[in-house]
């Protein structure tokens, strides 16, 4: 005996929905990027302005080329007492030397300490942070000749002994990171001329500077001695200021065109499509 509902289907079928057609939006070939109106900075970062440490380099090389010349101007006043002190012995030894002179010469030379003091210092910190941002650019800019991190361009001043040594290798690492070609080995670092120089004049001053602070003249040929020798520092310190200054408009010139020049070649190698190298 067969059951009538056998025949009949367990679910009930139902039509199916009609179909329609999507229409999609055909996606666009991707177009070439135009080259950012700002250069990336070093690395290939962008998010903003280019901030290459080159970029305040130049400004603040003005600054301590300014700091510079005050210190010479400050060197060149000391000299012009130093004369007037040499000719203050010469009145002593023929008796014309009153105590108004020996008063106002004494009143007159610890004016020129107290401003050569501040002088020294200033100029000493504006140079540290040239030198520091100079050497942070060439690091950035041409890495082949760099021979010390950045932060031994402050800190080798202040360690006894190397500081004999360490600021001049970091000035010649920022001298050869401006002006040395693109690219260069470490076998190619070589200390130039300018720097050098300007070393060495530092070293002699502050070589006489310690022997004029040793001496405690008792007689007017002493006196004449020890004024020859703080005079023959005081000579030094110009032209060791000048020797810095030449160094200091070398480097931060030298560092301005090379960043100009890496910014023009990384805007052309991104309009062109090339992948840009970590380091500029």
């Amino acid at each position: 005996m067969t059951n009538p509902c056998d025949d009949e289907p367990v679910h009930p079928s139902y039509p199916e929905p009609p179909t329609y057609p999507v229409s999609r939006p055909s996606s666009p070939p991707l177009a070439r990027t135009a080259a950012p109106t700002t250069a990336l900075g070093p690395g290939g970062y962008g998010g903003g302005p280019a901030v290459w440490p080159g970029s305040r380099l130049l400004a603040l090389g003005a600054v301590t080329i300014a700091m510079l010349l005050v210190d010479l101007g400050v060197a060149v006043w000391s000299m012009h007492l130093l004369l007037g002190q040499r000719d203050l012995l010469d009145r002593a030894e023929t008796g014309s030397l009153t105590t108004s002179m020996i008063t106002d010469a004494v009143a007159a030379a610890n004016r020129a300490d107290h401003v050569a003091l501040v002088a020294h210092l200033a100029t000493a910190a504006v140079f540290i942070s040239w030198l520091y941002v100079a050497h942070r650019a060439a690091a950035s800019q041409n890495p082949g000749v760099i021979t010390h991190g950045s932060g031994w361009a402050i800190g080798g001043w202040f360690v006894p002994f190397l500081n004999l040594v360490r600021p001049y290798q970091m000035t010649t690492d920022a001298y050869n990171g401006a002006v040395v070609g693109l690219g260069a080995q470490p076998r190619h670092r070589k200390a130039r001329r300018p720097v050098q120089v300007w070393w060495g004049l530092l070293l002699l001053a502050q070589i006489g500077d310690r022997l004029a602070a040793t001496g405690d003249p008792t007689t007017l040929d002493s006196a004449r001695a020890q004024n020859a020798v703080v005079m023959g520092a005081e000579v030094v310190w110009v032209l060791a200021a000048v020797a810095a200054i030449v160094v200091v408009a070398r480097v931060s010139s030298a560092s301005d065109e090379r960043r100009a020049q890496l910014i023009a070649q990384r805007a052309a190698a991104v309009a062109a499509g090339h992948s840009l190298p970590l380091h500029p």
